[in-house]
């Protein structure tokens, strides 16, 4: 039910920039906490928000700088005749402060994609998107969950 959950989280970017330069591969992992809101649940329609928090995993992020993010997402999912679609917003905040944030879209039998929409300090102008998968979740409890996601992709800086 929260394949959605914020999933949108991790991935890649994009937002306009100046001259971009050589693509650099990323990918990595978050795990964080899913906290849902339903509007409509019943056997032919599901409509529910998502809020997440979550970090990017020491050990498992290239580039080294998305490390210990954190990530923030909200975003909304709906579940028709057993397909689900999603989309969220999310911002990684690094240690050093600077920003990403990107748009992840969930349809059925597609992977998810992953966007980058706009980045401040270090990201600025970043560029790119990817994929992402769940890995992991845990049963939901009272609108809440656990989960961890996977991604990558491609992004591009502009050249200073």
């Amino acid at each position: 039910m929260h394949k959605l959950a914020c999933a949108a989280a991790v991935a890649a970017m994009a937002s306009a920039g100046a001259v971009a330069a050589a693509g650099t591969d990323y990918s990595g992992q978050w795990c964080g906490h899913v906290k849902s809101e339903m509007l409509v649940a019943g056997p032919e329609l599901t409509v529910f928000s998502a809020e997440t928090w979550a970090i990017e995993t020491p050990g498992a992020s290239t580039p080294k700088e998305m490390e210990n993010s954190a990530v923030h997402c909200v975003g909304y999912v709906r579940i028709m005749h057993g397909k689900q679609w999603s989309t969220t917003a999310c911002q990684f905040t690094d240690p050093g402060g600077d920003t990403f944030t990107g748009e992840a879209v969930n349809e059925p039998d597609k992977p998810g994609t992953w966007t980058f929409l706009h980045g401040t300090g270090k990201w600025k102008g970043i560029q790119g998107g990817g994929h992402y998968e769940t890995v992991s979740r845990s049963k939901p409890v009272q609108g809440s969950s656990a989960m961890c996601l996977k991604h990558s992709g491609s992004f591009t800086l502009p050249t200073q």
